[in-house]
C-alpha cells in the first residue's frame, strides 16, 4: 500500500497601486499539487517550480509581492503545519530567499522594474519540508494562498 499526501494550495490575490499607474497580476496556475508518495520523499521532502503569477508594471515602480496562508494544510481531521511549507520566486534575478509560509504576509519579491512596461511570469518553488509534521494519513491536504502585488 503506497502511502501519500497530495498537497493542493489554492491561489488568491489582492493588488495595490498608485494612482493612475498601471498594474495588474495574472494567476496561470491556481492549484499547485505536491505529492509525497515514497519513503524516500518523506525523508527528504518534495518540491515543484510552477510558472504561478505574471506582473505587469510600468517602469521606474518598486514592486513588493506577498504571500501568506489562510491556514495549515487540511485534510478531513488531519493538518500538516503551514510552517512545513517554504516558498520561493526563482525567476528573479537575484534569485530571492525561501521564505516559511504563515498566516502573516511574506514578502517573496522586492526590486524596481525599469523596463518602460513589463510583463513578466513569475515561477515560484514551493517545498514541503521533510519530518514527522509530514507523517499523515493519505489524502488530499489544502489551503488557501493569498498573494498582494503592490507597485507604488
Amino acid at each position: 500500500m503506497k502511502h501519500w499526501v497530495w498537497l493542493s494550495l489554492l491561489s488568491w490575490l489582492g493588488i495595490s497601486q498608485a494612482r493612475g499607474q498601471v498594474t495588474a497580476i495574472t494567476i496561470l496556475d491556481p492549484a499547485i499539487d505536491l505529492y509525497v508518495q515514497t519513503a524516500a520523499d518523506f525523508q527528504n521532502g518534495v518540491s515543484v517550480s510552477e510558472q504561478t503569477l505574471a506582473l505587469t508594471v510600468a517602469a521606474n515602480k518598486n514592486i513588493t509581492l506577498q504571500v501568506r496562508a489562510s491556514g495549515n494544510l487540511i485534510s478531513g481531521v488531519n493538518s500538516i503545519p503551514i510552517g512545513s511549507m517554504y516558498v520561493q520566486v526563482t525567476s528573479s534575478t537575484p534569485v530571492q530567499a525561501e521564505k516559511q509560509l504563515s498566516t502573516t504576509a511574506q514578502t517573496i519579491l522586492s526590486g524596481t522594474v525599469s523596463s518602460a512596461y513589463s510583463s513578466r511570469p513569475i515561477t515560484i518553488k514551493y517545498r514541503l519540508a521533510p519530518g514527522t509534521d509530514i507523517f499523515k494519513p493519505k489524502g488530499a491536504y489544502k489551503t488557501t494562498l493569498t498573494f498582494t502585488f503592490s507597485a507604488l
